[in-house]
């Protein structure tokens, strides 16, 4: 019995039915072939299975072959896929130990089997990894496969058990701590350029989705790109999580890129919203000593532990990430915002509550300049960062994005202004928003969460495809 078929059979059976993604009337030989290979589950011999995708795949790594028709069809604003040969399907792998990059919801393939003859009267399964490829020859003939590239995507929403992960991550940030990490959604490809996505305030990397369908939906990007995320539980001061997710990235590149040989993963695009921006910005830059506190010249002096004087190392002092060459900001609070500063601001960062370990940690760097009298003695939180006028954002200002790195900005404006340059989303003002030598400067008719827009959409789609023409 072949990989797939065993393990189906060790795990449970998967029940198929492609007729919405088909538009047929009655299963189709390779929906009936399918259906073989899941009753191997209970005991059957199942049909072979062979693998028509790229190398480094293995069947037997995968626990579950959901049909694509079985996946829930909501949370997109469209449902990207095509008709053709074959059955549409989920190739899924839970999150295990040992697995790098893979978050708790696990990794998902879009994939399409197609019901082959053997030569010897039988037939196997054969499945095409559709993120390649959708037109490819079987037995001499040319065949365009049916597709269904959001299914995955919701697969992997639907195993998403935590409500309100957003807001439980800006709150109580403990209990995402350990979490916090860089994270892929299917098999890496070193052939294709990595976009970054780091969410804002309040958030999580699931708001990237129409975003990455829209993507997908697109032959060039989806052969070009492959997609990650950077998750944090987003109360913890700006400069700690932007120091997470530049170990992560290093830790990324020494995985899959360790001697540089591969000239994809050294063209990394990085998306960043709101306070995303902000973190993915510091991994531009080399900080010098912009980030100490304004009056301690150096470190020297500090009574640190040998753990935290590593700890304020890294999150003090760093340098430009040099395989990130584009980035993307949409909606960013460069300059700060008043909002967060202003009676709502305060309130919600009374609420939020850091981690000991970090605060434990970075306390040796608290001082109370005269701006700051009303909070003395406390560890500055992510709303409090960006507060205009803050000494975060003072340091971020104070350093330029590098000439020769291209980025490009996507401005809000939620009260339709006229001319533009009065935009504000009701959190960040044009002013705040704007840099110069920005390479593009798009406008969009939204509010602050301006990520899963129509517009910004486009914009963002517009840059990948640039990115991929000026190497």
């Amino acid at each position: 019995m072949n990989r797939l078929g065993c393990l189906l059979m060790s795990r449970f059976a998967v029940l198929v039915c492609v007729l919405g993604m088909l538009g047929c009337s009655a299963p189709s030989e390779h929906e009936k072939l399918l259906r073989e290979v899941a009753q191997s589950a209970s005991g059957h011999q199942g049909a072979a299975v062979v693998w028509r995708g790229r190398p480094g795949v293995d069947l037997a790594d995968y626990d579950r072959l959901i049909p694509a028709s079985d996946v829930r069809r909501r949370g997109f604003a469209r449902w990207v896929g095509r008709s053709g040969e074959g059955a549409p399907a989920v190739l899924y792998r839970g999150a295990s130990e040992g697995q790098a990059f893979v978050s708790r919801l696990g990794t998902a393939m879009p994939v399409t089997a197609v019901r082959v003859g053997d030569g010897r009267g039988g037939h196997r399964l054969e499945l095409f990894d559709t993120l390649d490829e959708n037109v490819v020859r079987i037995g001499g003939r040319r065949v365009v496969l049916g597709v269904d590239y959001t299914a995955p995507l919701a697969y992997l929403r639907s195993q998403n058990r935590q409500p309100f992960l957003g807001l439980r991550g800006l709150l109580s940030g403990e209990h995402f701590f350990e979490e916090t990490g860089l994270y892929r959604m299917q098999a890496v490809d070193t052939d294709k350029v990595p976009v970054v996505f780091v969410h804002g305030l309040k958030s999580s990397p699931g708001v990237w989705r129409q975003l990455v369908n829209e993507a997908r939906a697109d032959s060039a990007l989806r052969g070009g790109y492959q997609f990650w995320f950077f998750s944090y539980p987003s109360g913890m001061p700006i400069a700690y999580s932007a120091m997470r997710l530049r170990e992560s990235l290093q830790q990324m590149q020494a995985t899959y890129n360790p001697r540089g040989e591969n000239p994809a993963m050294k063209r990394c695009l990085i998306v960043g919203h709101s306070m995303g921006a902000l973190i993915a910005e510091m991994q531009l830059k080399d900080s010098g000593e912009a980030f100490l506190p304004a009056g301690m010249p150096s470190l020297a002096g500090l009574e640190l532990s040998a753990e935290h004087e590593v700890l304020v190392r890294k999150t003090v002092f760093f340098e430009r990430q040099h395989y990130i060459s584009r980035a993307v900001f949409i909606a960013a609070p460069h300059h700060g915002s008043d909002a967060a500063g202003g009676r709502g601001g305060r309130l919600l960062s009374s609420l939020v509550r850091l981690p000991k370990t970090v605060t434990d940690g970075l306390m040796s760097l608290v001082v109370s300049p005269p701006q700051d009298r009303e909070r003395p003695g406390t560890l500055a939180n992510s709303i409090d960062n960006m507060r205009t006028g803050s000494p975060f954002i003072l340091a971020l200002r104070s350093v330029p994005i590098p000439a020769d790195l291209p980025f490009h900005s996507v401005i809000a404006d939620h009260f339709k202004h006229d001319p533009e340059e009065l935009s504000n989303d009701g959190f960040v003002k044009y002013e705040s928003a704007h840099l110069p030598g920005v390479r593009s400067e798009a406008f969009v008719r939204s509010s602050h969460g301006a990520y899963d827009d129509e517009e910004t959409i486009t914009e963002v789609l517009r840059v990948m495809r640039l990115h991929l023409l000026e190497k």
